[in-house]
Protein backbone atom coordinates (compact mmCIF):
# COMPACT_ATOMS: atom_id res chain seq x y z
CA UNK A 1 0.00 0.00 0.00
CA UNK A 2 1.59 3.59 -0.65
CA UNK A 3 1.52 6.05 2.07
CA UNK A 4 1.35 9.45 1.24
CA UNK A 5 3.29 11.90 3.79
CA UNK A 6 2.19 15.74 3.12
CA UNK A 7 4.89 17.67 3.82
CA UNK A 8 3.56 21.44 3.23
CA UNK A 9 1.78 23.68 5.70
CA UNK A 10 -1.43 22.91 4.08
CA UNK A 11 -3.72 20.15 3.88
CA UNK A 12 -3.74 17.88 0.68
CA UNK A 13 -7.28 17.86 -1.29
CA UNK A 14 -7.71 15.75 -3.80
CA UNK A 15 -11.01 15.97 -5.89
CA UNK A 16 -12.76 14.30 -8.44
CA UNK A 17 -14.51 15.87 -11.55
CA UNK A 18 -17.95 16.49 -9.67
CA UNK A 19 -16.30 18.45 -6.69
CA UNK A 20 -16.47 15.31 -4.22
CA UNK A 21 -13.40 15.15 -1.87
CA UNK A 22 -11.64 11.72 -2.71
CA UNK A 23 -8.72 11.97 -0.21
CA UNK A 24 -7.33 14.27 2.31
CA UNK A 25 -3.99 13.98 4.05
CA UNK A 26 -3.62 16.81 7.20
CA UNK A 27 -0.92 19.29 6.30
CA UNK A 28 2.70 19.39 8.41
CA UNK A 29 1.91 22.85 9.51
CA UNK A 30 4.25 25.90 8.72
CA UNK A 31 7.09 24.54 11.25
CA UNK A 32 7.07 21.01 9.76
CA UNK A 33 6.87 22.04 6.07
CA UNK A 34 9.60 21.03 4.04
CA UNK A 35 11.10 23.54 2.49
CA UNK A 36 14.71 24.83 1.06
CA UNK A 37 17.21 26.30 3.10
CA UNK A 38 17.74 30.16 2.18
CA UNK A 39 19.35 33.12 2.85
CA UNK A 40 17.78 36.75 2.19
CA UNK A 41 19.68 39.84 1.38
CA UNK A 42 17.86 43.00 1.01
CA UNK A 43 20.18 45.49 0.16
CA UNK A 44 18.62 48.03 -1.95
CA UNK A 45 15.42 49.58 -3.57
CA UNK A 46 14.11 49.98 -6.91
CA UNK A 47 11.97 52.96 -7.47
CA UNK A 48 8.29 51.97 -8.49
CA UNK A 49 5.86 55.00 -9.24
CA UNK A 50 7.58 57.13 -6.90
CA UNK A 51 8.01 54.60 -4.36
CA UNK A 52 11.10 53.05 -3.06
CA UNK A 53 10.39 49.27 -3.16
CA UNK A 54 13.23 46.68 -0.94
CA UNK A 55 15.30 44.68 -3.44
CA UNK A 56 17.50 41.80 -2.76
CA UNK A 57 18.43 38.12 -3.22
CA UNK A 58 17.66 35.13 -1.80
CA UNK A 59 20.31 32.44 -2.42
CA UNK A 60 19.09 28.58 -1.70
CA UNK A 61 21.84 27.11 0.54
CA UNK A 62 21.41 23.38 -0.82
CA UNK A 63 20.19 22.53 2.52
CA UNK A 64 16.63 20.93 2.49
CA UNK A 65 14.65 21.40 6.05
CA UNK A 66 11.92 19.31 7.03
CA UNK A 67 12.73 16.01 4.16
CA UNK A 68 14.03 12.65 5.84
CA UNK A 69 12.87 10.02 2.89
CA UNK A 70 12.38 7.05 4.71
CA UNK A 71 10.26 3.80 3.79
CA UNK A 72 10.24 3.01 0.40
CA UNK A 73 6.93 2.81 0.12
CA UNK A 74 5.82 6.25 1.13
CA UNK A 75 5.75 9.25 -1.10
CA UNK A 76 6.11 13.09 -0.19
CA UNK A 77 3.45 15.71 -1.14
CA UNK A 78 5.08 18.80 -1.38
CA UNK A 79 5.00 22.58 -2.87
CA UNK A 80 6.20 23.23 -6.29
CA UNK A 81 9.04 25.62 -5.36
CA UNK A 82 10.35 22.64 -3.17
CA UNK A 83 10.32 19.86 -5.71
CA UNK A 84 11.74 22.21 -7.92
CA UNK A 85 14.51 23.04 -5.58
CA UNK A 86 15.36 19.73 -5.12
CA UNK A 87 15.53 18.93 -8.96
CA UNK A 88 17.88 21.83 -8.81
CA UNK A 89 20.15 20.69 -6.41
CA UNK A 90 20.38 17.35 -8.60
CA UNK A 91 18.35 15.39 -6.19
CA UNK A 92 16.08 12.87 -6.60
CA UNK A 93 12.38 14.03 -7.34
CA UNK A 94 10.75 10.41 -7.98
CA UNK A 95 9.07 10.04 -4.69
CA UNK A 96 7.93 13.56 -4.51
CA UNK A 97 4.15 14.89 -5.54
CA UNK A 98 3.02 17.79 -6.55
CA UNK A 99 -0.74 19.04 -7.65
CA UNK A 100 -1.16 19.35 -10.81
CA UNK A 101 -4.30 20.96 -11.42
CA UNK A 102 -5.74 23.19 -8.90
CA UNK A 103 -9.67 22.95 -7.73
CA UNK A 104 -10.36 26.50 -6.93
CA UNK A 105 -13.60 27.17 -4.48
CA UNK A 106 -16.14 29.81 -5.19
CA UNK A 107 -14.26 33.03 -4.43
CA UNK A 108 -11.42 31.28 -6.56
CA UNK A 109 -8.64 30.59 -4.29
CA UNK A 110 -7.18 27.48 -4.21
CA UNK A 111 -8.69 24.59 -2.13
CA UNK A 112 -7.41 21.25 -3.29
CA UNK A 113 -6.34 19.88 -6.41
CA UNK A 114 -7.79 17.60 -9.14
CA UNK A 115 -4.17 14.99 -9.69
CA UNK A 116 -1.58 14.92 -7.63
CA UNK A 117 1.71 13.41 -9.74
CA UNK A 118 5.80 13.69 -10.19
CA UNK A 119 7.51 16.13 -11.49
CA UNK A 120 9.99 15.59 -14.53
CA UNK A 121 12.26 18.16 -15.46
CA UNK A 122 14.04 17.94 -18.78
Amino acid sequence: MTIIKNLTPHALTVFDEHDNILLSVPGAGFAGAARAAEVIDVDGTLAVEGVEVPTGTKTLTGELVGFAPDEEETLYYVSLPFAMAVAAMGGDTSRLLVSLRDHRNENGAVDGTYAIGRLVVE
